[in-house]
């Protein structure tokens, strides 16, 4: 792998690799920053090096950080063939030819709602490892998406989230049955062991009863989950430099009307109106109605600079200025 872990990042390691030898999965919940995503990354190139595999895994994580991890995986582990599986129907089944060839990827990487759409297909391939990243996704065992992804058949499973205890312990149970549905087999026994008899002890104010409760929950699952937090193992952090980078709004920012940014004060009043000064400043293209005629021109216009690009022609310039500003430091960084 092309990186240097830190410490701990090693001891996460290691507590995964001891949990896939002993063929037991788990939940790492280190806090935010701390780089679950190197550590998922070591355990997959660790595999391929030392043991020979090489999948083929799959990763599901929300849309909004699937190309994050495309990022980071070529980043920190480039012999991996990656299959970054999102698009419309037609793009997603032009990405499924060979996708039962030997080798036509190692790692695939797709969100929760695709998993669902195209759940038939994820369900035909035996997966060496599934990897579900922010993983309070399946916290609830009566929705769809839980019982599609826990029929999904895997080798091994490992749980990345920040916070795994959510608001119940019904939840807990979600991501514990995920893991391991031969020992948490019934929801309604681990409440009953659990949650009820805590409950009860909160409200007749049984400290003592209360704090040996949650002491047996914390023995239960201790062996499964590992959570470390940024006070623990802030010797080993890196400083944190912060770059205010402040961008000019673009001539189409700049043109759109006046009382788009600001809003009809008078009916709406001035938290609307900031919150479409917030909008201008993302996108103008989000202060325009569906109906509005300057939004259906940004769509056609939007469109043929959408072909041009496709065909490889220069564009012109960008809608926001925040675009603007990261092409120039692209540009920057190029040269």
């Amino acid at each position: 792998i092309k990186a240097t872990l830190r410490d701990y990042q090693h001891a996460g390691l290691h507590w995964l690799l001891y949990l896939y030898k002993n063929n037991i999965n788990g939940i790492l919940a280190d806090e935010m920053g701390l780089g679950k995503t190197l550590q998922c990354i070591s355990l997959l190139s660790y595999l391929a090096y030392h043991f020979d595999i090489w999948g083929p895994h799959l990763i599901i994580v929300p849309t909004s950080i699937l190309i994050n991890w495309e990022i980071e995986l070529k980043r920190f582990s480039p012999c991996f063939k990656i299959l970054s599986y999102f698009g419309n129907q037609n793009e997603r089944y032009k990405k499924r030819v060979g996708w039962f060839n030997k080798d036509s990827f190692h790692v695939c990487i797709s969100s929760y709602s695709t998993i669902v759409k195209d759940h038939i297909i994820f369900k035909r391939k035996r997966w060496k490892y599934i990897i579900l990243d922010e993983a309070h996704n399946i916290k609830n065992f009566n929705t769809k998406r839980w019982n599609i992804i826990l029929s999904l058949k895997r080798e091994n499973c490992l749980l990345v989230t920040g916070t795994p205890l959510q608001n119940s312990l019904e939840e807990l149970w979600s991501l514990l049955h995920f893991l391991m549905p031969n020992i948490f087999t019934s929801h309604l026994d681990f409440k009953e062991w659990f949650s009820d008899p805590l409950n009860l002890a909160i409200q007749k104010s049984k400290i003592n009863d209360s704090r040996e409760l949650i002491d047996r929950l914390h023995t239960v699952i201790r062996p499964y989950i590992l959570r470390r937090l940024k006070k623990n193992v802030e010797k080993e952090m890196p400083n944190k430099y912060e770059h205010i980078i402040k961008c000019k709004l673009t001539r189409r920012q700049q043109e759109t009307p006046r009382q788009r940014a600001h809003g009809r004060q008078q009916a709406h009043g001035r938290q609307h109106a900031h919150g479409r000064k917030h909008a201008l400043c993302r996108h103008p293209r989000k202060c325009t109605s569906v109906g509005d005629q300057t939004n259906q021109r940004e769509q056609l216009e939007w469109e043929s600079r959408k072909a041009a690009n496709d065909q490889g022609q220069q564009r012109d310039q960008p809608y926001a200025g925040k675009q603007a500003t990261q092409r120039d430091k692209e540009k920057f960084v190029r040269t």
